[in-house]
C-alpha cells in the first residue's frame, strides 16, 4: 500500500459509521453463537425462530459487503450498496442515503427479534436454562439500538 491508500485507509476508518458497523458485525457474530438453539426451548414457534435467525444472519452477510463497500473506490461502493438496495429505492438516491434506509430497516429488525427473545424468555417453564437465551437478547437489543446510532451518524455524514 502506498502512503497515500494507507492514509486514506486509515481516514476512512475513523469515520463513525464505519466504526459502528464493526461493531454491529462483531456483535451479530457473538449472537449468533451464542443463539444456536432458539428453536429448541419449548413455545417456539417457526415464525418467531424465522424472524430472529432472518434478522441476525441476513446482516451478517449485508454488514460485509457495506464495509467492503468502504474500503474500495466510490464506484465499487456504488455498486456493492446498489446491489444490495436495488429494488428498495430509487436509483438516483444518493449512497448514504440508501445505507440510511438499511440500516433503519436493520435497526427495526434487530429491536424486533431482541424483544421476541425477551418475549419467549417470559414464556419459558421453571425447569428451562434461559442463560443463552437472554444474553442474546440483550446483545440484540444492544445491536438494535446501534443501528439506530448508525443511521443518525450516516445521516449526519450525508
Amino acid at each position: 500500500m502506498s502512503s497515500f491508500q494507507m492514509e486514506s485507509f486509515v481516514d476512512n476508518y475513523r469515520r463513525l459509521p464505519v466504526f459502528l458497523k464493526w461493531i454491529e458485525l462483531l456483535i451479530a457474530i457473538v449472537t449468533i453463537g451464542i443463539l444456536q438453539d432458539v428453536g429448541d426451548y419449548p413455545g417456539s414457534t417457526v415464525y418467531r425462530t424465522t424472524t430472529i435467525y432472518t434478522a441476525i444472519c441476513s446482516y451478517l452477510i449485508i454488514l460485509p459487503v457495506l464495509l467492503i463497500g468502504y474500503n474500495m473506490s466510490n464506484e465499487v461502493q456504488k455498486l456493492l450498496v446498489s446491489s444490495i438496495t436495488r429494488d428498495l429505492m430509487i436509483s438516483v438516491w444518493g449512497i448514504n442515503r440508501k445505507v440510511f434506509i438499511l440500516v433503519i430497516i436493520a435497526s427495526i429488525l434487530w429491536l424486533t427479534a431482541g424483544a421476541l427473545m425477551f418475549d419467549k424468555y417470559m414464556v419459558l417453564p421453571k425447569y428451562a436454562s434461559p442463560a443463552a437465551l437472554i444474553c442474546s437478547g440483550i446483545l440484540t437489543l444492544l445491536n438494535g439500538c446501534l443501528f439506530i446510532a448508525d443511521a443518525v451518524a450516516t445521516y449526519r455524514e450525508e
